[in-house]
């Protein structure tokens, strides 16, 4: 992690990794806030992949699933073949619990190559949220094409 203009930046795979890990912390003690409070991004995913993919057998991924909240709305639209991809072990294992994902893959998205699971294993790819880590957003893009 790198100081900049007297701001904390996140520079290395690890510095996002801790930064989740305290985020579970937080998600767990406040899941019924995130809900109560509107937090809309996996219901405006879900919506989107909806109205562009309406067959819910295709083979779809979610970067950055974290705990699964945009996978979870995507099982309740009836897709049956969710695989989630993320970085993080422990935010995973809360989305294991969740039910709506037929595997998990961990990895960084910042290290996606041509022959990455990711490439071609899937009819469409979800990401929600993962464009807030700007310094990746090339990696982010290329994953997703």
């Amino acid at each position: 992690m790198r100081i900049e203009n007297g701001r904390k930046l996140m520079t290395t795979i690890g510095d996002i990794v801790l930064l989740y890990l305290t985020y579970i912390c937080i998600y767990k003690a406040n899941l019924d806030s995130i809900r109560t409070f509107g937090y809309r991004a996996p219901d405006a995913a879900c919506s989107l992949l909806s109205s562009l993919q309406p067959n819910r057998s295709v083979r779809i991924v979610d970067v950055g699933a974290g705990t699964g909240l945009v996978g979870e709305r995507l099982s309740d639209a009836g897709y049956t073949h969710i695989t989630a991809f993320d970085t993080s072990i422990d935010m995973l294992a809360i989305a294991r619990d969740k039910m709506c994902y037929e595997d998990q893959i961990i990895g960084d998205i910042t290290s996606i190559s041509e022959d990455s699971p990711l490439n071609g294993s899937f009819d469409g790819k979800l990401c929600s949220k993962q464009l807030c880590h700007q310094s990746h957003f090339r990696k982010i893009i290329m994953c997703t094409q």
